[in-house]
């Protein structure tokens, strides 16, 4: 496990030598609802950090880098424990580390939730595959009071129905706490019109929501059910949003854990330098 985390830390040294962190507007909803101020859906439904973290800087930065430094190292756990090598284990965890929508955009954009939704859905998938489907259960729930998302996706990485029952927080808050009628930042335009917005975003974008992969885009040639349908509903998520990498690339553990299923170890360095360094990975900004 010391070379996972000494991989990990590794390219968090990267993004720190050359990224500036930043406020998006969605870092301003959820600081914003730290001070108690409303939002519309789904922020609305993605309360547990501003609930923790208020708007404590330092509480913020714990939650996200902190989890930008697991998720690799969790990913190579949950290689581990599905019988993958060591070697594999490491490659799955350098592969999470160049997926610009998993690690770069969580690291420049501030006070976002999905770096620990992303650590709970391999947390989540953790316990399962280790037969424990109430810590499942438990990650999923966690995590998707962070993010609405993490039940779905707990689901789809462990293969276990089980883990949808973290949806079960996500409908008490949309049925018990009205969200905010108008946007914090006065983004009328986007709740008139998202499929038309979301179509000016992603004009000519298509193709490079492929090779923004990089090297995992040869988890094509282990196609399973479980990947497709896991990837279905990632490139459907991204439909009446303006985002796209941050959204569709929830889609990671699967996505990893079929890339090392076809990996040529032989060609190690020069394909995670390919992949870490890939021209395309700045389309997540």
């Amino acid at each position: 496990m010391i070379y996972a985390i000494l991989i990990s830390l590794s390219y968090i040294a990267l993004l720190w030598l050359n990224e500036t962190r930043q406020e998006s507007p969605d870092s301003k909803r959820y600081f914003a609802m730290g001070s108690g101020i409303k939002q519309i859906n789904p922020f609305n439904l993605r309360w547990l950090l501003p609930f923790i973290c208020r708007n404590n800087i330092t509480a913020w930065n714990v939650f996200n880098i902190g989890s930008l430094i697991l998720i690799p190292v969790v990913m190579y756990m949950l290689l581990i424990v599905k019988g993958y090598s060591e070697t594999q284990s490491l490659i799955g965890c350098a592969l999470v580390c160049g997926l610009s929508g998993v690690m770069l955009v969580n690291y420049i954009a501030k006070y976002l939730t999905d770096s620990f939704g992303m650590l709970m859905v391999l947390c989540s998938a953790i316990a399962f595959q280790l037969n424990n489907p109430i810590a499942g259960i438990i990650f999923s729930c966690i995590g998707s009071m962070a993010n609405e998302k993490v039940f779905i996706y707990s689901a789809l990485t462990s293969w276990n129905s089980l883990a949808l029952i973290g949806g079960i927080p996500v409908l008490i808050r949309y049925l018990l706490v009205k969200p905010a009628k108008t946007d914090y930042l006065g983004d009328t335009e986007y709740l008139k019109h998202p499929l038309k917005l979301a179509h000016q975003f992603h004009k000519n974008r298509y193709f490079t929501v492929m090779l923004v992969w990089g090297v995992c885009i040869l988890a094509l040639n282990d196609m399973t059910l479980q990947l497709a349908l896991t990837l279905f509903v990632a490139y459907l998520s991204c439909i009446g949003a303006t985002d796209l990498t941050r959204l569709f690339q929830w889609a990671f553990p699967v996505v990893v854990i079929a890339t090392v299923n076809v990996f040529p170890i032989e060609y190690t360095l020069p394909l995670l330098a390919i992949h870490w360094f890939n021209g395309e990975r700045r389309f997540c900004l």
